[in-house]
């Protein structure tokens, strides 16, 4: 067995990871070097505190408590990442990999888009640069179904879990994008629309 063979797939894969994300920035954005992140990126400045900055200016404490907690915006709309179910895992040594390597990927797009000026993702219903977390998530909720807990209690929050994840597929499926700037823009301009579509619970496409 060579040792030194999985090192150079890895390389390979990684070369060809690398050039298929230039090759859709070059027909993208007419660069193979354009990331979208340039100097020039930044949103309008609002009554929020930190608006207006490009880039990943944005302070990495509100921005976590922001993605996880926001009503409109945060990963309550993918439920199931809160269930505890890596004990339940214990059994399959590879369906465990697997989740932890998925949970480590979302905590890393949860440190580097919390520091972004658009965290939020603007005008679109829920966390839109956490989109993967819905794959964790989703098994998550399978082990917890097809695992039933040691307790009424456990079940319960399964329960909750499942019917809050199949809420928020039917908001995204019914809602889309049509009526956010409607809901998130009432003075016209865009002034209330991070304190008013981010943390108010009755305007959230949750509830």
């Amino acid at each position: 067995m060579d040792l030194g063979r999985p090192a150079t797939v890895l390389d390979a894969g990684g070369v060809r990871a690398v050039a298929l994300v230039m090759v859709e920035a070059w027909l993208r954005r007419s660069s193979p070097f354009a990331t979208g992140y340039e100097a020039d990126d930044h949103g309008r400045r609002t009554i929020m505190p930190y608006s207006g900055l490009p880039g990943f200016s944005y302070p990495i404490f509100f921005g976590m408590l922001s993605l996880i907690f926001s009503f409109g915006k945060g990963l309550l709309f993918a439920p199931g990442l809160f269930l505890p179910v890596r004990q339940r895992l214990r059994y399959l040594a590879a369906g465990r990999q697997l989740y932890d390597l998925w949970l480590a990927f979302v905590i890393g797009l949860l440190l580097l888009y919390a520091m972004y000026w658009s965290w939020s993702g603007s005008s679109f219903w829920g966390p839109r640069y956490l989109l993967f977390a819905a794959v964790p998530a989703a098994f998550a909720l399978a082990v917890q179904c097809y695992r039933p807990g040691d307790s009424a209690v456990a079940d319960l929050v399964t329960v909750l879990a499942l019917g809050l994840s199949v809420w928020a597929g039917l908001n995204g499926a019914v809602f889309g994008d049509v009526d956010v700037p409607k809901v998130c823009w009432p003075d016209g301009g865009g002034q209330y629309e991070a304190p008013i579509c981010f943390y108010t619970p009755e305007i959230s496409a949750l509830w």
